[in-house]
Formats: structure tokens, C-alpha cells, sequence
């Protein structure tokens, strides 16, 4: 009879539901080692499950109750303690080991905690650059510090987990554009994460007037993106490839920017639009050690 491997059966089903919620950065991590791969897949689940406590949350005190649990149970990890949830199980080896520090677990759920403070208050629309200040301030505390976080789980030096956050911010920055379409299709909406609603639309046709407003704030918001993905590859220079799966998603970025430039930056007019050969272009970038 074949013997089971039953960590490869983990870091599979890690794979599929990863790539079920958030397709582009897990194949960013299919360029990891694969003596990390299953960590950094669990992270990334992590990550969304961060971000539904807020989505879930009816009531401030709901969230904030999905969030204490996850700090609780990151706190058990660290400590060596049992734990209940099998994807902060995944995470026990790395805590212990000193791959991932705890202060970066509770910085995520921080974000998660100004989030949920922000969902509930009372809406503080501004200008066109306040907005683009104000998205990079949010991605930079969730999907820059996930893309930071996994590249020191991959032990990488400090400036390229500083390029892996600017990579994140830029992701994060070209997704929310992206979405736009999404967001204009739900009722309600997260307005603490869509360019629509800080833009002060409601639900209902935007009109010509509407679209133009969308197209001249997605227009700021992909240039300060360009300007990240710059920063990436200044502070990355030429890599490890063993650090570079959370620097690829400013390969990711910039190839769905430039589709969306091609759209005169119009994210309704770049819905169905895809991007020709992604897996390869990463694996061109992870060639030649830049992302």
C-alpha cells in the first residue's frame, strides 16, 4: 500500500483554497521554496480571514470579536500552546522558529481593528489626492505589511521586505481600481475598501459625469501605483529568488496597469480584459531575479 504524505495533502488543500480567494499572489508563492510554501499559503488564508471579520461584521463588536479570537490564538501559538484553527497550526512552526514575529500577526489584525473603526464612522469623503492618501495608508498597513511579512518569513534582509511592502502597497493600489466594477455590482458596500463610494457615489448609474470622475481618480491613484513599482525595483535591485514571491506582485501590478492605461484608466472599460501570459511573465521575472 503507498504511504500518505500527509503534509503534502495539507499544503494542497492550502493551495486550492488560496488560489480559490486570491488567485494572483498565490502564484506569486508557487515561485517560493518549498520549505515555505505551506507557511506562506496559510498566511495568506490568514489575511482573508482577517478581512471577513470586518466584511462579516454587522456591528462594531462583532468584528471586534473575530479579530480577538485571532489574537488569542496567535498569542497560544507563540506561547506554545494548543491552538484551535489549523491555519494558525500551519503558523506554529514559524512562530516558534522565529520566521514570523507575533508583533507582525497583531499588526495585521490592527489594521483590520482601524478598519473596522473606520467602516462604522461617519463618512469623510475628500479630494482626489486625499483619497489616494488615504488608500495608501490602509494597503499599506494590510497588503504592504502581508507582502512584508511573507518576505521575512523567507528570512529575506530588511530593504527587501521593504521593497516586498511597496510591492504590496502598489498591488493593493491597481486592485482597488480594478474592483471598481465589482463594488458598483454590491449592495452594500465596504466603503473603507471601494474607490466608489470614497469617491461619493451610492449604488445606481454613475453617468458620463460619474465615469469621468472614476476614470481621473484612477487615473491618480495607478500613477502613485507606477511610483511604487519604481520603488520595489529600486530597493530590490537584482535578488535572491528565494526572497522574491511577494516582490512579484509588483510584476503583477504593472502588467494590469498597463492594461488599465491601455483603457484610458477606465476600470468598467478593462473589466473582461486579462493579461496575456501572467505565469509567464512571473517566471521571467523570477529568471532574471527582478520583479
Amino acid at each position: 500500500m503507498a504511504m500518505t504524505n500527509t503534509s503534502t495533502l495539507a499544503e494542497a488543500e492550502l493551495l486550492a483554497r488560496a488560489r480559490a480567494c486570491d488567485p494572483d499572489r498565490t502564484l506569486c508563492l508557487l515561485f517560493a521554496p518549498p520549505c515555505c510554501r505551506a507557511a506562506l499559503l496559510a498566511l495568506l488564508l490568514v489575511y482573508h480571514e482577517l478581512a471577513r471579520a470586518v466584511e462579516v461584521a454587522s456591528r462594531p463588536e462583532i468584528g471586534l470579536l473575530r479579530l480577538a479570537f485571532w489574537r488569542d490564538q496567535f498569542a497560544r501559538a507563540a506561547a506554545g500552546a494548543a491552538v484551535d484553527h489549523p491555519l494558525v497550526r500551519a503558523l506554529t512552526d514559524p512562530l516558534a522558529k522565529g520566521r514570523i514575529a507575533l508583533d507582525d500577526l497583531e499588526a495585521l489584525i490592527a489594521a483590520r481593528v482601524e478598519e473596522l473603526d473606520d467602516l462604522f464612522a461617519s463618512a469623510d469623503l475628500g479630494d482626489r489626492s486625499a483619497i489616494v492618501a488615504q488608500l495608501e495608508r490602509r494597503l499599506r498597513a494590510s497588503s504592504g505589511a502581508l507582502a512584508r511579512t511573507m518576505a521575512r518569513l523567507l528570512r529575506a534582509p530588511e530593504p527587501i521586505a521593504a521593497a516586498a511592502e511597496a510591492a504590496g502597497v502598489a498591488f493593493g493600489l491597481v486592485g482597488t481600481v480594478r474592483a471598481a466594477p465589482f463594488e458598483a455590482r454590491q449592495s452594500p458596500r465596504l466603503r473603507t475598501r471601494s474607490l466608489l463610494d470614497m469617491l461619493g457615489f451610492t449604488q445606481g448609474p454613475l453617468g458620463p459625469e460619474g465615469q469621468a470622475r472614476v476614470r481621473a481618480a484612477a487615473a491618480d491613484v495607478l500613477a502613485r501605483a507606477q511610483q511604487k513599482i519604481a520603488e520595489t525595483r529600486r530597493l530590490a535591485g537584482r535578488t535572491q529568488r528565494a526572497h522574491l514571491p511577494p516582490l512579484l506582485l509588483a510584476t503583477i501590478a504593472e502588467a494590469r496597469l498597463r492594461v488599465l492605461d491601455r483603457a484610458r484608466f477606465d476600470p468598467f472599460a478593462a473589466e473582461e480584459r486579462e493579461v496575456p501570459l501572467l505565469a509567464l511573465r512571473l517566471l521571467r521575472a523570477w529568471l532574471a531575479r527582478r520583479p
